[in-house]
């Protein structure tokens, strides 16, 4: 019995490591990103000031984008998403967590 509660456990764990090991394996910067390339946004991840405002143009979780063009020196970065265009700095991007779109 005890023993049975104990692999179950053990599973449980493992399931759970698992998923969050793959999870991070998908997960990239929206500054990662290539042009033309479609993502939805996991999480961001900023802090202050810098989140409210980041939330405030719409990156929020599940919202889709699209990179339209980076800079030559690859700063900034502009998207589209909901119907806008955003330009927003690498220092910016980096605080914003993506999974990419086939």
């Amino acid at each position: 019995m005890i023993i049975g509660i104990i692999l179950k456990y053990i599973f449980r764990v493992n399931k759970v490591m698992f998923r969050e090991e793959k999870q991070m394996e998908t997960r990239l910067n929206l500054s990662d990103l290539k042009k033309g390339e479609r993502a939805e946004i996991m999480s961001t991840e900023a802090k202050g000031d810098i989140r409210k405002r980041l939330l405030d143009m719409g990156l929020v979780k599940g919202q889709k984008l699209l990179v339209i063009r980076k800079a030559p020196l690859g700063d900034p970065l502009e998207i589209k998403l909901n119907g806008f265009y955003l330009s927003l700095r690498l220092d910016e991007a980096k605080y914003i967590f993506v999974k990419t779109l086939d």
